[in-house]
């Protein structure tokens, strides 16, 4: 099982009565008229390692905590401190995450995420300055099974994964986020 990321984009006042009553979500997104929702599939992990110092290594502390049985406490508390104190980059908020300045909904899906319009600018330039160049920079096939980072097959697959599985579906994020910015839209991140 994998947890998918949805993104649902709408006018500040039309979200709102989204989230005041979410089983209507769904309904008023395949209308299709004022709310746009698309998923990225389990690309939503792939680009977030790739983006994202603190999401690399939130990875890498979450495998050695599996696999290393004798990882002393002391060392394991430690090394979680560090990562609280990295920044939740705007990238990684954009693709999968809380961040200042959103609010968290609670009683959508597995837990949900709201920017508010004012907010989606940033988010949409953070996206924008992802390129297969940036994120290039950060591929390590080997590393990213080790991590267990979706969709997997890292080593078998993983120049394909980069180039027709991951990049097309950032073109997409990032064309989403870009005309919720346009059209002056607040974005849901809705986990299920």
């Amino acid at each position: 099982m994998s947890i998918i990321c949805t993104y649902v984009r709408a006018k500040p006042a039309i979200m709102e009565s989204l989230c005041a009553d979410p089983d209507s979500i769904p309904e008023r997104c395949f209308a299709g008229k004022d709310v746009t929702m698309i998923d990225i599939d389990r690309a939503t992990d792939g680009l977030a390692w790739l983006a994202s110092p603190r999401k690399r290594a939130e990875a890498a502390y979450h495998d050695r905590l599996m696999r290393d049985a004798d990882w002393p406490d002391h060392e394991a508390r430690r090394s979680l401190a560090a990562i609280d104190r990295m920044p939740v980059e705007d990238a990684l908020a954009a693709i999968e995450r809380w961040k200042e300045g959103g609010v968290i909904i609670p009683d959508i899906g597995l837990a949900a995420v709201l920017y508010p319009a004012e907010r989606v600018p940033a988010l949409s330039t953070a996206l924008a300055g992802l390129t297969e160049e940036s994120l290039r920079l950060h591929l390590d096939f080997a590393t990213m099974d080790r991590d267990d980072v979706l969709p997997g097959n890292w080593m078998e697959e993983g120049e394909d994964l980069f180039l027709f599985y991951l990049l097309p579906y950032l073109s997409r994020l990032k064309h989403f986020y870009r005309s919720a910015a346009d059209a002056g839209e607040s974005v849901l991140l809705i986990w299920s």
